[in-house]
């Protein structure tokens, strides 16, 4: 089940906002798990995988 409020686009605007702070290589499943207090498998609810979000911030 989803986590309530959390959404893909929220997801990749966060991974947006660390790729531009750190770098892409500092976007991961577990940093973005991380940042959204969740975990990791909670966050496939919103997104595939690490090549998902990469593809989505190209």
């Amino acid at each position: 089940m989803p986590r309530a409020g959390l959404t893909r686009e929220k997801v990749i605007e966060a991974a947006a906002k660390l790729a531009n702070e750190r770098g892409l290589s500092y976007v991961t499943i577990t940093t973005l798990a991380e940042h959204f207090g969740i975990k990791k498998p909670s966050l496939y609810n919103h997104i595939e995988s690490q090549e998902d979000i990469q593809k989505s911030l190209m």
